[in-house]
């Protein structure tokens, strides 16, 4: 909201400069997006995620989210983007130090996947219905008086956990909090690169 009123305020000459600076840095973003693709190496096949993604091809109350843990350098990330389905976007969400996510720019239908990078085990308990997946419209950004709430339909998006400390942060959750999240999740411990080399390959 600031950042609109800011925009609005703006003199034409002033906001015309701050689109093109906008544009600008978008195209530079994609040059070098590009180049870096083609210096990626393929990634390895994992039995565990390829069953996860398999649950997408049937209609279903609820879908199961994948988390990926383990330490920096491994390719989670990167791995995590590449399972976004062909034709759609990825919407990426850094957080690391965020108690819930801001979900304001999800488009059903056009976002096949959202990346929660580095989000705490316990985000996922205050938004259950979120992390289901289901067809519910799922209410966000509550407060007391609910002034800046919003509501979004997550149904079939493909949810993804990246997270240095998964397993770690797990274990020191209650036991029915636990319970509920492995439930709900597909998880996978990551100790190897998750792109082909011939250290992941052995």
């Amino acid at each position: 909201m600031l950042q609109k009123n800011i925009t609005r305020n703006l003199s034409p000459v002033d906001r015309w400069e701050q689109e093109r600076q906008t544009l600008e840095l978008e195209a530079r973003r994609a040059k070098i997006a590009a180049i870096l693709q083609k210096s990626k190496k393929p990634f390895r096949v994992l039995p565990e995620v390829e069953k996860w993604q398999a649950q997408y091809k049937d209609l279903r109350d609820r879908y199961r989210f994948l988390t990926l843990s383990g330490g920096s350098c491994l390719g989670k990330t990167q791995f995590a983007l590449s399972l976004c389905p062909p034709g759609m976007e990825t919407l990426e969400l850094n957080m690391a130090s965020s108690p819930e996510p801001d979900l304001r720019e999800f488009v059903h239908g056009r976002h096949g996947l959202v990346l929660f990078d580095e989000m705490h085990p316990s985000v996922c308990l205050k938004q259950k219905k979120a992390f289901q997946a289901g067809l519910a419209m799922v209410q966000l950004g509550c407060s007391t008086t609910n002034c800046y709430s919003y509501s979004k339909c997550l149904f079939g998006a493909r949810l993804v956990v990246c997270n240095n400390s998964w397993s770690q942060d797990l274990q020191k959750m209650p036991p029915h909090d636990r319970e509920w999240i492995l439930d709900n999740s597909v998880h996978i411990e990551v100790t190897k690169p998750l792109y082909q080399t011939a250290e992941a390959d052995q």
